[in-house]
């Protein structure tokens, strides 16, 4: 029996028992998206140690106090954060989970002696990290946390192993502009914009390149970096085009994320940003069709 799909129904295959079996399209779009959160929440659970939270109204100040290279810097170094604030050495990369050293970050990040000491004097005389009795580094959870939010914080999760995974591929100073990008990013859509705390996301002001430069303090050959900006056949920022509409950008939701869970295509509600049909999260922030 054909598998494909009729108007209302769609005949399907048991591949273990070779059983035939028919069912109403919705019922079979309502399993496949139970499976898809059920799915969701394995590699939740599986992934204890995924990402970081960062408070979107302290970054100005981290932007006042550290060059754009070292807040690209600091954006890495806080995915090594653990519930207590600690900077601390992951499980895969030091098997007791030592508390880091000067040596352990500078191995992290990939950087001279020099850099990290320039680096972590900021950190350290700004407040931003505090060194401990125990001669540990702990993060200012003022900034940046882990752990359970409380009420009325708005914040951003940053997510660990991909912030890593763009250390190799993406400039210090390009990951410190992309750190900037934090306090406009919209809870709903993932959207830059100017009112990023509104909970009616039909309400959405959304930020076109010349007001994005303007807030971030930058140039346009500039901002184009953040559009070129890949990493693992992945872009960091999608530019939405429609039809007698501004142009307008989203943040990849697999670096900074706003919603419980993890990402998922209810980003992508036509009714609030302007996608094909059949667009998803994964072909959105592809890099081959990004260019095209």
């Amino acid at each position: 029996m054909s598998s494909a799909i009729r108007k209302e129904h769609i005949g399907l295959i048991n591949n273990k028992t070779g059983e035939i079996y028919d069912k109403t399209l919705a019922q079979y779009e309502r399993e496949q998206k139970a499976q898809k959160a059920a799915n969701a929440y394995k590699w939740a659970n599986k992934h204890e140690e995924k990402f970081v939270f960062a408070r979107m109204e302290a970054v100005p100040e981290i932007k006042a106090v550290l060059t754009r290279p070292q807040r690209g810097l600091f954006l890495v170094l806080q995915t090594y954060v653990d519930y207590e604030g600690i900077l601390r050495n992951p499980a895969w990369l030091k098997q007791n989970k030592t508390a880091m050293t000067n040596q352990d970050m500078i191995e992290a990040l990939g950087i001279s002696k020099q850099t990290f000491s320039d680096f972590m004097k900021n950190c350290l005389d700004n407040n931003i990290i505090i060194k401990t009795d125990t001669e540990s580094y702990k993060l200012n959870s003022k900034y940046h946390f882990r752990g359970k939010q409380n009420k009325g914080d708005n914040t951003v999760k940053i997510w660990n192993t991909e912030v890593r995974n763009m250390m190799r591929k993406i400039k210090w100073a390009d990951l410190g502009l992309l750190y900037d990008l934090i306090p406009y990013i919209h809870l709903q859509t993932n959207t830059l914009c100017e009112n990023p705390y509104e909970a009616d996301p039909t309400k959405l002001k959304k930020l076109n390149q010349k007001q994005v430069c303007e807030l971030l303090g930058i140039s346009k050959p500039t901002f184009n970096r953040l559009l070129d900006m890949e990493y693992g056949g992945k872009v960091v920022l999608a530019e939405i085009r429609k039809k007698r509409q501004q142009k307008s950008y989203l943040v990849n939701p697999w670096i900074f994320y706003r919603m419980d869970g993890i990402p998922n295509d209810d980003l992508l509600d036509e009714k609030l940003n302007p996608y094909k049909p059949d667009a998803t999260l994964l072909s959105i922030f592809s890099s081959d069709n990004a260019k095209k």
